[in-house]
């Protein structure tokens, strides 16, 4: 599934040389999608800086190479990070379109365990997937490949791999905020049944995680966590018994609802 047409290696080239020498970290499903030799199997090209001001500075390179923002809603965000600086959000990000091959990109400043990510390492490690242990560094051009570095030898030859350390270590307790929660499940579907990678060794993981999350909420008093429990249960049984099209029908009415009870009814 792509928003252009043109393949993942084609986009991430063009958006590598519109942004070269910026401090910038090209990573997600279009990297994968040229190491997995899966040309289409990607929505969006990501760019990840370390602060506020290569934020900026990526947006208006973009804007200046022919791209446009995506929407007002971006357009009206992009005024406003302008005037007021950017809140103290864990997420910033910013769509544009790149007039000239239609392909979208994504340019993110996010916090990890509260503190920035300055290297591209720290954020491959903050992904969910392990397959996604790819980037590029915009600044240099340079590729580089952690999949040995976490699974060990053989880890890049395109076999199955499970999440990366850090979020398998989390997911499996059951460790997870709401918006993790609700999230997961649909990415999940997206690159098992849409995009066609094998989580096989993903799987296990998040049933195991939704089982714990929901048991954890369902021993609560407070109503909003007794239906956080009854998505979390919901969503793992849709995983375990592979209902992709549940999955991906629930991430696409997540934007639309207002509330916990609209979620939950978008289950039942």
């Amino acid at each position: 599934m792509s928003t252009t047409g043109i393949p993942a290696c084609e986009a991430v080239a063009k958006v590598l040389d519109d942004t070269r020498g910026l401090p910038a970290y090209l990573a997600g499903s279009a990297v994968a999608a040229c190491v997995y030799g899966k040309p289409h199997a990607y929505t969006d090209v990501d760019l990840f800086v370390p602060n506020q001001i290569p934020y900026a500075a990526t947006i208006q390179r973009l804007l200046c190479s022919g791209y446009v923002i995506e929407d007002d809603k971006f357009a009206k965000g992009w005024t406003r990070q302008l005037k007021f600086g950017i809140g103290k959000w864990h997420t910033n990000s910013m769509k544009l379109i790149d007039t000239a091959t239609g392909t979208e990109v994504n340019v993110i400043y996010k916090l990890v365990d509260g503190h920035q990510t300055t290297k591209l390492s720290q954020v491959l490690e903050s992904f969910d997937f392990g397959l996604l242990a790819v980037g590029h560094e915009s600044e240099t051009g340079r590729f580089h490949d952690m999949r040995t570095y976490f699974f060990g030898p053989g880890a890049d030859d395109g076999r199955p791999l499970p999440l990366l350390p850090y979020r398998e270590d989390h997911l499996r307790l059951g460790y997870m905020s709401s918006h993790v929660m609700q999230r997961t499940p649909g990415r999940y579907a997206r690159y098992a049944a849409t995009y066609g990678y094998d989580l096989s060794l993903v799987k296990p993981v998040l049933v195991e995680g939704y089982a714990n999350y929901a048991s954890y909420k369902g021993n609560r008093s407070k109503p909003e966590d007794l239906a956080l429990g009854r998505i979390a249960e919901a969503l793992g049984q849709h995983i375990e018994y592979d209902e992709f099209d549940e999955l991906l029908a629930f991430e696409e009415a997540l934007p639309k609802a207002d509330s916990i009870d609209q979620i939950l009814a978008s289950l039942e």
